[in-house]
């Protein structure tokens, strides 16, 4: 499904970066997710199993990189995240990797 379609049918749309796995997997594990009322739409280059109620699709590197070429774009609708560790991306993750945030507290800001 294309990114513009995504924007008008679902409240959040995530795009992880080939370099979060670890991160994406307590995303998907998680009970803030599982219990969430938003529409849901991920984009991963991992392959991780969601719950049946998130929409996910598996892309390539190249559509990937596609992704983070348009995000500029799209990031004003703040519907649209990209989840790496580049910091260009936020900051959310360095609050995490220095232990001020738990990945629950990442999570939970990134859907509410």
């Amino acid at each position: 499904m294309e990114l513009q379609d995504c924007l008008e049918r679902y409240d959040c749309i995530f795009a992880f970066c080939n370099n979060t796995k670890l991160f994406e997997s307590s995303f998907a594990q998680s009970s803030i997710l599982n219990n969430t009322k938003k529409r849901v739409w991920i984009y991963s280059c991992n392959k991780i199993l969601y719950p049946e109620q998130i929409s996910h699709v598996c892309i390539s590197p190249e559509e990937e990189k596609i992704l983070l070429e348009i995000y500029r774009t799209y990031e004003f609708s703040d519907r649209f995240h990209v989840v790496g560790s580049n910091a260009m991306y936020g900051s959310l993750f360095h609050y995490m990797d220095i232990g001020v945030l738990s990945a629950e507290e990442v999570i939970k800001a990134l859907l509410y």
